[in-house]
Order: structure tokens, then sequence, then C-alpha cells
């Protein structure tokens, strides 16, 4: 009798631990891109652990100047190469960012443990040397408090089903049944920062030129958790304004693939084609 109850205990546990990650990227002149390792709208926002967090990029130190792409459950750990499955995401443009220009992004939190602050570095080898990356500057920072977030509840029945549910998990957490586990806040939330006005891209990625890579994740020591993403910066090129603010709010949890819009300028139409005709060589 008592391990029905239980068992239908269980069953109104929500088991949900994405955490954070970088849903999408885009630049000042133009272009956007997944973070590596994402895949998109196939990856359910809420559930069990192992379908949930398969494409969460995680990182082995808490410190933001190590090396490394980072790796997901999904597969494994990620590669510069699985810029090509990003691409075929988001279109076939990186993120063309003027020099000391905006990159926009959608930054989506899944449960408590995977929010802000956050970091990021620009690696201008593009090899994931961050080690000796350049730190950028945030003009739109993600929510959060050393990478924890409190749930929000909007509705008195909201309020009362958590109370509900926390009653139970520290039950079963009790009995050793199930551990403590973050909860689910499940938002996009957009971010802005600036690149520095010295920075020259120089890395070669799947037959792309002058491209750079940019990582950005929490100090969460659970995690910490963020992602990789690759973008370009055309010499000369310049911006009339900051990339535009969430990218459009094209996120939902790494659901990038709508048109960026259109680079603005000589210098940034010639940088994005020149983008285009890389990757199609």
């Amino acid at each position: 009798m008592h391990s029905k109850v239980l068992l239908a205990a269980l069953a109104t546990v929500p088991l949900v631990a994405a955490h954070g990650k970088l849903a999408v990227v885009c630049g000042d002149m133009g272009g956007n891109t997944t973070a590596l390792g994402i895949t998109g709208g196939d990856v359910p926002e809420r559930g069990p652990n192992k379908v949930t967090e398969t494409d969460t990029t995680t990182f082995n130190a808490k410190n933001i100047k190590s090396n490394g792409l980072g790796k997901t459950t999904g597969q494994g750990n990620n590669k510069a190469t699985m810029v090509t499955a990003a691409m075929a995401q988001s279109g076939n443009t990186l993120p063309q960012v003027a020099p000391g220009g905006t990159m926009a992004g959608i930054f989506h939190i899944v449960t408590t443990d995977g929010a802000g602050p956050i970091r990021g570095l620009v690696d201008e080898t593009a090899t994931g040397q961050f080690a000796n990356g350049k730190e950028v500057q945030f003009l739109q920072q993600v929510p959060g408090n050393g990478g924890n977030i409190a749930q929000t509840n909007n509705s008195a029945n909201q309020k009362a089903a958590k109370g509900a549910r926390a009653l139970m998990e520290r039950a079963l957490t009790s009995m050793g049944i199930i551990q403590k586990r973050a909860g689910n806040v499940d938002t996009d939330n957009p971010f802005l920062i600036r690149i520095p006005a010295d920075t020259k891209c120089t890395g070669t990625v799947e037959g792309m030129t002058d491209v750079c890579m940019i990582k950005l994740a929490n100090s969460n020591a659970a995690g910490p958790f963020g992602g990789v993403a690759l973008f370009q910066v055309p010499a000369g090129g310049t911006a009339t304004k900051a990339a535009p603010e969430g990218c459009g709010m094209m996120g939902g949890g790494g659901r990038a693939g709508q048109a960026a819009p259109p680079a603005t300028g000589a210098a940034g139409a010639t940088g994005a084609k020149k983008a285009q005709r890389s990757f199609e060589a």
C-alpha cells in the first residue's frame, strides 16, 4: 500500500534539470546562430532529465577563463564543426558584428540553477582557447544571483500547487527516494553585449575564415551552464544601431531558424555575403 502511494507521489513530482543554455545570438550587422550543441525544438522543455538536458552545455570549471567548448549529455564534447548543424537551424550567415559593436541573444533559463549573471569571453582564434580570451561588456544582463533565480508564481493556484509539490518533495527527499532538484523556471531572457573594439577574428572553421568564438556562461557550481557560438567581425564594418533585443525573441529554448535582420551598410553586406559564400563552398 505504501509503495503505491509513493509511486503515485513520484508521478506528481516534475523531474526537470535542463538548467540554462545559450539559445541564440545575433549581430548588429545581421546574421544569427545557435550555440554549438543546440539541437532545437526536438528537445522538450519539461520532463525527465534524460530528455530535457540533452543539449544543455556544461563546462568543467567555474572560472570562465578556461579552455574548451563544453559538453552536452546528448552529443558529448562540443566541437567547432558543429557550426554546420547550428547554421542549418539558423541560416547560413553567422552573426556579423562591427568592431566594438553589439551582439544580442537569448539565454534560456530552464531551472533555478541555470540563471545569471553570465560572463562572456571572445576567442579570436576560434579554437576554444578562452584562457586568453577578451572579456565582453554587458549592456543587458541575464537575471539571477550566483547562477540561481527564484521561481515565480503568477496565480493563487500556481502558489498552492508549488506548496503541495514542495511538501511532497521534502518528504521524498528525507526518505532518500529522490534527490533535491532545481525548480522549473522556463523563461527566455534577452541579453546585450559589446565586444572589444580591438577584436580581430583569425579563425577558420568549416571553410569559413575570419571567425571568432564567444563563450557565455554562469558560475553555478552545478554547471556552469551556457554555451559557445561563432561570429565574424568584418574589417571596416559599421553598424547603424545595436543588435535587436533578444534577436527579435526568436529563441524559445533554442528554436532559432528565422531570418536575421539584413546587414546594414556596405561593409556589413560584404561580410554577410563572405560568410555565406565560405559556408556554401
